[in-house]
């Protein structure tokens, strides 16, 4: 798989296709409004490998893939909003399986990203979605909106290491998803993080000032207005900058 780190948030829309796997629960509706675009060899080419939206219906908590007898939990979004991440069964992402790797929520809108493996796409075996829910009230009931999902740079347990690579310590991946907070639109984008990075500090934003780092992937969330200029630094457990500010915008 080549690696691909976009420079930029892209522009240009995925396309849903059928992903053959046994679920053992209902795979729920598809409803798709994602873009992504990256950058491999110096060249930019649009993403057109996509996925289902959703795989499990909003009611359920939980559902599970069959991989050799036994079973890896799959975790719906609304299960990540009310409990946080869960401690996963391995660092290693089976074949069929996702990882939730990052979490945000505010009054009426949430957000969870997850990385899955398929291994039958011999290019692109990784990929990221992200999944947002909304709620009436307060307090309420998170209930499933829409999905989304484009390609995830790295194998799932590998953090980018800088030291051989002309990359900076985090890195938008190119993946935006829509949706609203408070009936304002606003981009919900993938980013990776390097080796080291704890989390990352976000300015310009008023709907987060901290991303936090996934520790086996270093996958993170990103939460801004469309067009609005934001600034990213990555920090050590300890709060010190471990590199310079990144200038982000999404789409």
């Amino acid at each position: 798989m080549a690696f691909a780190i976009a420079a930029a948030f892209g522009t240009s829309r995925c396309m849903a296709s059928a992903l053959s796997r046994e679920v053992l629960c209902d795979p729920g509706p598809k409803r798709w409004d994602s873009h992504a675009t990256y950058f491999t060899a110096g060249a930019s080419r649009d993403h057109h490998h996509a996925r289902p939206a959703a795989r499990d219906a909003p009611e359920r908590a939980l559902c599970a893939v069959k991989m050799a007898g036994r079973e890896w939990p799959q975790w719906s979004g609304k299960w990540v909003l009310q409990h946080g991440l869960p401690e996963l069964p391995s660092k290693e992402l089976p074949a069929w399986a996702e990882a939730p790797v990052a979490v945000w929520s505010g009054r009426d809108c949430g957000a969870v990203m997850f990385i899955e493996h398929d291994p039958e796409d011999e290019e692109e075996p990784y990929s990221v979605d992200i999944e947002v829910s909304v709620r009436t009230e307060e307090g309420g009931e998170w209930v499933w909106e829409s999905r989304g999902g484009s390609d995830w740079p790295l194998t799932f347990g590998e953090r980018l290491k800088t030291s051989s690579l002309d990359l900076p310590l985090v890195a938008m991946t190119g993946f935006w998803h829509g949706g609203a907070v408070s009936d304002e639109t606003v981009s919900f984008a993938s980013g990776v993080a390097a080796e080291g990075v704890h989390y990352v500090e976000v300015s310009g934003c008023p709907f987060q000032d901290r991303a936090e780092v996934h520790p086996l992937s270093g996958a993170f969330m990103l939460v801004g207005r469309p067009d609005a200029d934001l600034s990213l630094v990555p920090k050590d457990p300890d709060g010190r900058p471990l590199g310079p500010s990144c200038p982000v915008r999404p789409p």
